[in-house]
């Protein structure tokens, strides 16, 4: 195995990290993965699961190129999920799905599917029931680490048609590789699919490693201003397209963050800044009136409060807009002259009711359509 791993890594098929992990496999004989029908080790497995996850290319190639005889993809994915509240995906929620999907399938036939990875406490503890120690990060492989676990990255799906979410899995993490993550997508897709559960979107927010797990998947999200976005990627299995959506309240407070940080920003109609709103509120403060707005001393000095969606949506709202081209048209508020190009951008991130509820129609038609195609053939 320890030549495998060398020629792997000359091929820039593992990186440095993972060599490392499966440093403790070198010793592992090629030959004992050859003899098909036999089963495998507990060493074979941990070798298996711990390639594909963190490097599926690397895995692939010693599969289909090489001709070693490594476990299928869908044996990985059962191996990986849980019959508890185990990290991994869970099987018992998985299965109750799916026969709420023969009973209702309208209801529980098409679903997004929600990830997020949220900061927990380091920490471990004795656990009485499995007699193990908890809190290390746990990929649902059942393969002991030593690191501890700082995130948790949550599965979760939402029912379009229907007022119903469910989590679906979970891993405990210490630091994931965007190419790590596509795989616990992939996996993710793949059980739904084979309880005829479709998901048409994918929503996560606009974090970095999310970007690029996209970008592994297929999606184009950082084209050049002359491209367009491509916001999907095809499904594993069907290769209908599935759709990325980032989460509204977590980039519209990116998007507040970025405007305080970086302003002044050209754009096509002028210059868009964050002093404007600066304006808004001294002239409030200083009149001691509001001009049809929210804005305070909290939304525009919100070191302490970044996390509040509410301040965020408040500052960049239709109504701030309004009040920046009222006191723009005013002789007495030169200030303001030039802040056109800032309301045309605040309006662009608050489009009207009325085309919120067009797209959520939409994305229900498209799933609509694709099921009865199905059908027919």
């Amino acid at each position: 195995m320890k030549a495998l791993l060398e020629e792997l890594k000359a091929k820039n098929l593992i990186n440095e990290e993972l060599n490392d992990k499966l440093e403790c496999y070198s010793d592992l004989p090629v030959h004992l993965l050859s003899r098909q029908g036999a089963e495998y080790t507990q060493a074979q497995r941990d070798f298996a699961l711990t390639l594909h996850l963190h490097g599926p290319k690397a895995y692939h190639y010693l599969r289909d190129d090489l001709k070693i005889h490594l476990p299928h993809p869908s044996s990985l994915q059962r191996w990986l999920s849980s019959l508890d509240a185990k990290p991994g995906l869970n099987k018992m929620m998985l299965d109750m799905l799916g026969k709420r999907r023969q009973e209702d399938e309208a209801k529980y036939g098409v679903v997004t599917l929600m990830l997020d990875a949220m900061a927990i406490k380091k920490h471990v503890q004795y656990d009485p029931q499995s007699q193990t120690m908890s809190g290390f990060v746990d990929m649902g492989d059942r393969i002991n680490q030593s690191d501890i676990a700082s995130e948790a990255l949550v599965f979760l799906v939402v029912g379009l048609q229907g007022y119903w979410k469910a989590p679906i899995g979970y891993y405990l993490t210490k630091s994931l590789t965007p190419e790590t993550q596509s795989v616990l997508v992939v996996h993710a897709l793949e059980e739904l699919h084979q309880r005829q559960i479709k998901v048409v979107c994918m929503t996560m927010d606009g974090h970095a490693s999310n970007i690029s797990m996209c970008t592994q998947l297929g999606c184009d999200l950082k084209a050049t201003p002359c491209e367009p976005l491509k916001t999907h990627f095809p499904h594993p299995r069907t290769r209908d397209k599935v759709f990325v959506m980032m989460d509204a309240c977590h980039m519209l407070k990116l998007t507040r963050n970025m405007l305080e940080a970086y302003s002044p920003i050209l754009s096509v109609t002028g210059t868009i800044n964050w002093k404007y709103i600066v304006h808004l509120n001294d002239v409030q403060n200083k009149s001691g009136l509001h001009a049809a707005n929210r804005v305070t001393d909290k939304h525009v000095y919100f070191g302490n409060q970044k996390m509040k969606v509410s301040l965020a949506a408040q500052a960049l709202s239709n109504s701030v807009a309004v009040a920046l081209r009222t006191l723009r048209d005013l002789k007495e508020y030169a200030v303001f002259q030039d802040c056109e190009a800032t309301a045309e951008f605040i309006e662009m991130l608050c489009p009207p009711p009325v085309c919120i509820e067009f797209i959520r129609c939409s994305v229900l038609l498209s799933a609509s359509c694709s099921k009865d195609a199905l059908s027919c053939s």
